[in-house]
């Protein structure tokens, strides 16, 4: 497999991922650090994938990443109306105060759907600013991207 392959050469695996198929992370030899997206709340998760049941795999995910011993940090998109003012409270429910969580600027100019990103700018720096404000105020390791 191509991450024993790169450990042989002394490299080291990051491993990104969506959180949808825990079973695959169950599957792969150690990978070195882990990176998982958190796409917004788990009420609103099936709607945005059209997939039944797709929190709980990304929950069971995050549980298997937590208990691997391996660094690792959550990266939320900022994203209009997934990811707000309003609910992002539910959103760091799901973390554990001291994780490291990165927020991302959502990026209009790459997305599957195009009229929804002409109707949805990424947010202000204002904005940003009082979502890094919020993830530390829960006792986050927060970085801003």
């Amino acid at each position: 497999m191509i991450i024993e392959a790169l450990h042989s050469l002394e490299l080291h695996v990051k491993l990104d991922t969506n959180g949808s198929n825990p079973h695959i992370l169950q599957t792969l030899p150690p990978v070195d650090f882990f990176a998982l997206d958190i796409k917004t709340t788990p009420n609103m998760y099936n709607g945005l994938t059209n997939i039944p049941d797709c929190f709980t795999a990304v929950q069971k995910s995050l549980s298997i990443i937590r208990s691997s011993g391996k660094p690792y940090e959550i990266r939320v998109t900022c994203a209009p109306e997934f990811v707000t003012l309003e609910n992002f409270h539910d959103i760091l429910a799901l973390f554990n105060p001291g994780e490291t969580v990165r927020l991302q600027q959502y990026r209009n100019d790459v997305t599957l759907n195009p009229l929804w990103a002409l109707r949805n700018p990424p947010y202000s720096e204002t904005i940003l600013k009082k979502l890094y404000l919020l993830a530390q105020e829960r006792g986050l390791h927060v970085m801003l991207r």
